[in-house]
């Protein structure tokens, strides 16, 4: 949760990496090769740290960073990467600032950033002005129509969870605004939102989960909970439980996520293309690694670092989906620079996909086939990789190799 003005922001030029946090993380190294991270050998351990130290020299930290299991691992990644690309500096470093920006106290000197802040409010009074803008009866009827139109039982099923009190528990607000109008725009004045006048978004406020909505569209899912909008509330049920996100990280990743378990009806074309085209070039199925563990970032984080190799995961992580590139930050367009957006973790697939071509060929043979079927023709085929895939969702080299694939066997 984000909340400040401009006025409120503070720099900062001071080193606070604590020698707790170092060994903290020295520990998190040594755990990880031994859990399957070959890359993190005893050998590179210490240069990896002192990487880290450089990177985060200047981030005035809590204590809490880094948070978990997943957020040490992807700090301990961009470090290692960092390590022997010394002259990449301001593209890890800026990664690292998204990774930890939550935990930040202030905005580090060199890193540009309209909507940082260390939030100037406290849980109770960030809830204050949720209560302020609520539509109380609205809110009530929200509740009993996710109830008693089963929507949370089957977001308790796509999630394979046992029962509905295995969801983290989370509290519906609709606010008594319509989206794009005057009143969103002053409670987004009192309350930072990521994004343009959104519908619908889930916010995380003193370890409470919670779903907003804009008054227009709970009424449309009041009117008709088993409508055109029902699987974009799982989409933001989904997001309430257990996020894949490490701190502005992986947001492809947990919109693919959303999207999987909700019926893939809605958006993020481009994330959805990612996951096929990474798995018919590498043969590793990131699907299937979140069917495994929908709830478990750690265990998905551990698989892709395991299976791509340091390097490609930390593409896979910093990617981001076109819809969230709109107006980047300085430090989102450094970091999609570094890893070279789609291309750099496409690269890294065929990598892998190289090391056994026959059989990449042949998972490039079902995909075309699956066009074929689909447009009928091979032009029609080359035209949709040309307008859909590439375009602007950053797929240029899956759809350049999917397409001199076809026109040298089809």
């Amino acid at each position: 949760n984000k909340a400040t003005t401009t006025a409120n922001k503070k720099q900062t030029t001071k080193s606070q990496v604590s020698d707790v946090s170092i060994g903290s993380l020295g520990d998190s190294y040594d755990s990880f090769f031994g859990s399957g991270i070959k890359e993190f050998i005893p050998s590179k351990k210490q240069s990896t740290l002192d990487a880290y130290k450089d990177l985060a020299s200047g981030f005035d930290l809590d204590d809490k960073f880094p948070a978990s299991k997943s957020v040490s691992l992807a700090t301990l990644g961009i470090a290692y990467l960092y390590s022997s690309n010394k002259d990449q500096k301001d593209g890890y470093r800026a990664e690292l600032y998204q990774l930890a920006s939550g935990h930040l106290k202030s905005l580090p000197s060199d890193i540009k950033d309209d909507t940082f802040s260390q939030s100037t409010q406290s849980p109770k009074d960030t809830v204050a002005i949720f209560d302020k803008y609520k539509d109380t009866t609205l809110s009530s009827s929200m509740e009993k129509t996710i109830t008693s139109s089963g929507l949370a039982n089957e977001v308790t099923t796509n999630l394979k969870l046992n029962n509905v009190n295995d969801l983290v528990k989370y509290k519906v607000v609709v606010m008594n605004f319509d989206t794009g109008s005057s009143g969103q725009k002053k409670f987004a004045s009192e309350h930072y939102m990521f994004g343009a006048d959104p519908t619908m978004w889930v916010e995380s406020v003193g370890g409470d989960a919670y779903i907003l909505f804009a008054k227009n569209y709970a009424t449309d899912f009041i009117a008709d909970a088993n409508g055109d909008t029902r699987h974009k509330v799982i989409h933001e049920f989904i997001h309430a439980q257990s996020p894949f996100l490490l701190g502005d990280l992986g947001h492809s990743i947990e919109e693919r996520r959303a999207e999987l378990f909700s019926g893939d009806l809605s958006s993020y074309y481009d994330a959805k293309q990612m996951f096929i085209y990474t798995e018919v070039f590498s043969g590793i199925s990131m699907n299937d690694m979140l069917e495994a563990a929908p709830t478990s970032p750690a265990d998905f984080y551990m698989g892709i670092y395991s299976k791509f190799g340091v390097k490609t995961a930390n593409d896979i992580i910093g990617n981001t989906p076109v819809a969230y590139l709109s107006d980047p930050s300085y430090a989102v367009s450094q970091t999609q620079a570094l890893i070279d957006s789609m291309d750099g973790l496409t690269a890294g697939a065929i990598d892998i996909g190289q090391k056994d071509k026959p059989a990449m060929e042949a998972r490039m043979k079902t995909r075309t086939d699956k066009l074929f079927k689909v447009f009928k023709t091979k032009d029609k085929v080359i035209r949709d990789f040309d307008n859909n895939v590439s375009g602007g969702y950053g797929l240029h080299l899956a759809a350049q190799t999917m397409k001199d694939y076809i026109n040298s066997h089809y």
